[in-house]
């Protein structure tokens, strides 16, 4: 089995916006989300994202690495300091 791949990337400072995802294939065009309805507040210092993947490796007799799957993967939203709007959350 392979290690883990983690990789981060640092977004800054912005705006956050928290939309219910209906599900299927297809993704909502950004100005679907990004609303004022959608937005609950801004962030700074530092707003992040990590992706980690759990990958297996099929390998031959030879060692050699045939197929790779990765079997489940770890998403981590990090938002720095975060001014909630309250107004906008369901309590």
């Amino acid at each position: 089995m392979a290690d883990k791949e983690k990789k981060e990337i640092v977004l800054g400072d912005g705006e956050l916006y928290m939309y219910e995802f209906p599900g299927g294939n297809n993704i909502p065009d950004d100005d679907e989300i990004e609303t004022d309805e959608n937005n609950v507040g801004d962030t700074s210092g530092g707003t992040s994202v990590s992706y980690e993947p759990e990958p297996y490796e099929v390998k031959n007799q030879y060692g050699k690495t045939v197929k790779r799957v990765v079997t489940s993967e770890k998403v981590t939203f990090k938002s720095g300091l975060l001014d909630w709007d309250l107004e906008k959350l369901n309590c």
